[in-house]
C-alpha cells in the first residue's frame, strides 16, 4: 500500500500492469501497462521513499531495471539522473528502505544504494558485496527506519545506518548462520519484528537484537 500525499492508495502489479485503487473507491484501475517481469511466476519486490518533491514506489524484478511509479504519472523505468555521480541503475531481485536510501539486493549477493532521498542516483561506489557466507543473497527487508535484513539462504546479515560518504553509508556485519525465508514474499513485519518461513515450513523470528529464534 502506498500512502502518498493525496491519500492512501493500494497497488496491485503484475507480469504486465499495474492497477491501483484508491481509498474509499471500490474498483480497481488499470494505471500503467508495461512489463514488470518475464513471468507470473517471478517475486516483484517494492519499497517506497518520499523525496523532497515526489512520493515514490520503486519496484523491481529479476532480469528488469528498476522502475518507479509515481501518483498520477504512472510507472516507468528509473533512470541514472545525477551528472555528479558515475553509477548505473541496477537490475536486481528486492528493495527496501533505510535511512532515506534505496537499497537493492543484485544476484547473487550485491548491495548497492542510492544517495539520501534519491532514487534516481547510485553512486558506483555504493556498494557491498556480502560474499563472507557461500550462499545466494534472498532479500532485503527494512528493520526500523535506519536499519535493514540481508536474509541470505544460510545466513543473515543487519545493516545499520552510520554517519559518512555514500560508500559508507551502512555498517554491515554478519549475525548469523541459520535457514533464511523460503522466498522474497516469505518475511513478514510484525510490530517491527520479522516473522518468516523456511522452505522446510519451520517460522523464526528476527527482531535485530539476538539470533533467529525458531518457533
Amino acid at each position: 500500500m502506498a500512502v502518498t500525499p493525496s491519500g492512501k492508495v493500494l497497488l496491485a502489479i503484475c507480469k504486465e500492469a499495474l492497477f491501483t485503487k484508491a481509498e474509499g473507491t471500490t474498483n480497481w484501475i488499470l494505471d500503467t501497462n508495461i512489463f514488470f517481469a518475464n513471468s507470473n511466476n517471478d517475486a516483484i519486490s517494492t519499497t517506497f521513499l518520499e523525496t523532497a518533491s515526489e512520493y515514490v514506489c520503486v519496484i523491481a524484478a529479476p532480469s528488469y531495471v528498476l522502475k518507479k511509479w509515481i501518483n498520477g504519472s504512472g510507472a516507468s523505468d528509473i533512470v541514472q539522473n545525477d551528472p555528479l555521480v558515475f553509477g548505473t541503475v541496477p537490475i536486481a531481485k528486492s528493495v527496501c528502505t533505510a535511512a532515506s536510501r534505496i537499497i537493492a539486493l543484485v544476484h547473487p549477493h550485491t548491495l548497492r544504494w542510492t544517495k539520501t532521498l534519491r532514487y534516481d542516483s547510485w553512486p558506483a561506489l555504493a556498494i557491498a558485496k556480502i560474499a563472507q557466507t557461500n550462499d545466494i543473497g534472498i532479500c532485503v527487508r527494512s528493520l526500523g527506519t535506519l536499519t535493514f535484513v540481508i536474509y541470505k539462504e544460510r545466513s543473515i546479515y543487519l545493516a545499520r545506518a552510520q554517519a559518512g560518504s555514500d560508500a559508507n553509508a551502512f555498517n554491515i556485519q554478519f549475525v548469523q548462520a541459520v535457514e533464511g525465508p523460503a522466498g522474497i514474499h516469505a518475511v513478514v513485519d510484525v510490530q517491527g519484528t520479522h516473522i518468516y518461513m523456511t522452505k522446510n515450513g519451520r517460522v523464526g523470528v528476527f527482531d535485530g537484537t539476538s539470533q533467529v529464534q525458531f518457533i
